[in-house]
């Protein structure tokens, strides 16, 4: 039940990318070198030159590590995938996303 309420908030409120040739949905945000070190690792985050972002996805989105994403025009590798649980249910899916 609050995963498909979540679904519907992100799919409300996000903005459109493209993930392996299909077009999804999901909330971003710009992620500082300082807190994307909370999820990724030096190396990862010492050669990005642009933005990195952090994407709110619905639960059932595939979208998985080392895929691409396209973002407002801009491509990002995604670098690091976690699911979102309530009570042993997959609610949301959150992702790291690196400029390529």
């Amino acid at each position: 039940m609050i995963d498909r309420r979540i679904k519907q908030s992100i799919l409300r409120a996000g903005d459109a990318f493209t993930a392996g040739g299909s077009g999804r949905k999901g909330l971003f945000r710009v992620l500082s070198p300082s807190r994307a070190a909370a999820y990724v690792t030096d190396s990862v985050i010492g050669p990005s030159d642009r933005p990195m972002l952090l994407l709110l996805a619905p639960y059932d989105d595939s979208t998985a590590e080392d895929d691409v994403v396209v973002y407002q025009g801009k491509s990002y590798d995604v670098k690091r995938v976690w699911t979102r649980r309530y009570r042993d249910a997959v609610v949301a899916r959150l992702l790291v996303l690196i400029p390529a």
